[in-house]
């Protein structure tokens, strides 16, 4: 967890917006906040999403989203291992570097306090005060040192399907929907669960228009919108970017833009495509957000 991103904090809660489950739903969890010298390993297992986080030392914004798959035993596969008690999260790092040797390992150690903890809703709020931090000279050469500094994240547990299951049908996808995350295989390799490093909107409207908003922040009033075309066809849909001037008989339409939609709700949707050597699914939550609301009209 040494990298960081730098985002506005008051957009911290409007992030959980969107990661939090429908309250009409029934089975949807309930929040359940507890001392964080309750939480144990077994609150840990999953795959968390790192929404935000926020340094002490702030040379410029960056900003990147990442999973961390979290076993019994290991945090991101057999690099490193961890400890959770009395409120710490206690990480053990067997970290790959390189110096004029080659390739070498490090072992280290590092804590992060756990601030809070919804058991519930599965969100964390972690500090930890020996984060590294990159700075430059503001001269030439401009240089960079690496500096350590306190840093806090806010993380959450990533969703499965939830709501209500609907027709799959053009109407009922209509919306706009936000991208989650994915899951990519190649060749034989196992499904490997990843994010975006921005924040992905998709809007899918009457007559196929096409909206794909990329918002460096979960505040997508501050996003770069791709306009496109989508069709709705045998249970799935296609859906491209288009060039300024291109109509939608001009775009290329085919098999490796086909999405079947394997899971449709009235909140979620679970689209898969695959190739001759791999698979790609997508597992997107509608909002409320309209097409206005992403172009800013």
């Amino acid at each position: 967890m040494r990298k960081v991103l730098f985002l506005a904090i008051a957009l911290v809660a409007s992030a959980l917006v969107f990661t939090s489950c429908n309250p009409s739903d029934p089975n949807a969890p309930e929040s359940q906040i507890v001392d964080p010298k309750e939480v144990t390993v077994q609150d840990m297992i999953g795959d968390w999403g790192l929404d935000s986080a926020f340094g002490e030392f702030r040379t410029g914004r960056e900003y990147e989203r990442r999973v961390y798959a979290v076993t019994q035993d290991h945090i991101d596969g057999e690099w490193s291992t961890y400890s959770v008690g009395n409120g710490i999260l206690t990480l053990n790092i067997h970290e790959r570097d390189w110096n004029q040797e080659g390739e070498v390992y490090i072992d280290r150690q590092s804590q992060l306090e756990i601030v809070s903890f919804d058991r519930g809703l599965k969100r964390a709020v972690l500090k930890q005060k020996d984060a590294s931090f990159t700075i430059y000279d503001e001269e030439p050469p401009y240089e960079s040192h690496e500096v350590k500094g306190e840093c806090t994240y806010y993380l959450h547990i990533l969703p499965e399907p939830y709501g209500k299951d609907i027709a799959i049908t053009d109407e009922n996808v209509k919306g706009v929907w936000f991208e989650e995350y994915g899951k990519y295989r190649d060749g034989d390799m196992p499904l490997n669960k990843d994010v975006m490093p921005h924040y992905n909107f998709h809007y899918f409207g009457d007559n196929h228009e096409y909206l794909n908003v990329m918002a460096v922040e979960m505040n997508p009033f501050n996003a770069f919108p791709h306009p496109g075309y989508w069709k709705f066809h045998d249970g799935g849909m296609e859906y491209v970017e288009a060039y300024s001037g291109q109509t939608f008989d001009d775009m290329n339409w085919g098999k490796y833009n086909f999405y079947v939609i394997e899971k449709l709700t009235d909140q979620f949707m679970v689209l898969h495509a695959s190739w001759d050597n791999g698979d790609q699914y997508y597992y997107m939550t509608r909002t409320k957000l309209t097409k206005q609301d992403l172009t800013h009209e």
